[in-house]
């Protein structure tokens, strides 16, 4: 079952907003950055899959798919996705995951007496041409 991931902050936001809790609207048409990083965590060794996509108003976007095996327990995998995408005013994109095996989730690692908190997910969306 695909999914989309939920947003619950901002931190600077020009242009870019949150509709829906998953969809990232932009203002003002143009090509735009989409930078995005997942912090996958797996519970068991069994080896399981993980897609993670790119949909915009929607439609999944193509080529924008990626796959991340994952085989640890308790371990945390770290994917990257960068891309090109060209937006008009007030279309929305959602970033879309799914996975083989439930042992596998976003997950969220509190701060510590040493290190700040990593979140699960962060995106940035940055328009770079009108």
């Amino acid at each position: 079952t695909a999914y989309a991931i939920t947003l619950d902050t901002t931190n600077i936001s020009n242009g870019v907003s949150i509709s829906s809790s998953s969809r990232i609207v932009v203002a003002n048409s143009g090509l735009y950055q989409l930078s995005a990083g997942y912090q996958l965590r797996s519970s068991s060794a069994s080896q399981k899959d993980v897609w993670l996509w790119i949909r915009k108003n929607g439609v999944d976007v193509s080529q924008t798919g990626r796959i991340q095996t994952l085989a640890l327990t308790g371990g945390y995998s770290d994917v990257r996705i960068a891309e090109f995408i060209s937006l008009a005013a007030n279309d929305y994109i959602e970033l879309m995951w799914a996975a083989s095996s439930t042992d596998v989730a976003l997950k969220y690692a509190a701060a510590t007496a040493f290190a700040p908190s990593a979140p699960s997910f962060r995106v940035s969306l940055t328009q770079i041409q009108q």
